[in-house]
């Protein structure tokens, strides 16, 4: 079981976001949707979950808590997929790189 401090604060760090990327949410019961934040936590981890955060509110314009935490296993997958490809285009850029001076 998650802690209730991270619970409140997985919620705290959506709202957070939201204000500092100026956009407006849906008002968020934090009492009712601690268990969405548990249940996050529980699948993911907290230092996870806050970065599945960052990266929703990186690549949407309209973020919605509701929408995070049912499609939080979409935004994990996404997440790790766009970390490979940025991994795989360096190493082919330092390959090309290579190429290109011998």
């Amino acid at each position: 079981m998650a802690d209730k401090k991270q619970r409140y604060a997985i919620i705290n760090h959506f709202k957070k976001r939201a204000k500092e990327y100026n956009v407006s949410i849906k008002p968020i019961n934090i009492h009712s949707q601690q268990w969405a934040a548990e249940s996050m936590i529980e699948s993911y981890g907290y230092d996870e979950c806050i970065a599945v955060i960052d990266y929703y509110f990186y690549i949407t314009e309209v973020p919605d808590w509701s929408w995070l935490t049912y499609n939080s296993e979409k935004l994990v997958q996404s997440k790790l997929a766009e970390e490979e490809d940025k991994e795989m285009r360096r190493v082919l850029r330092q390959k090309a790189k290579k190429w290109l001076e011998d």
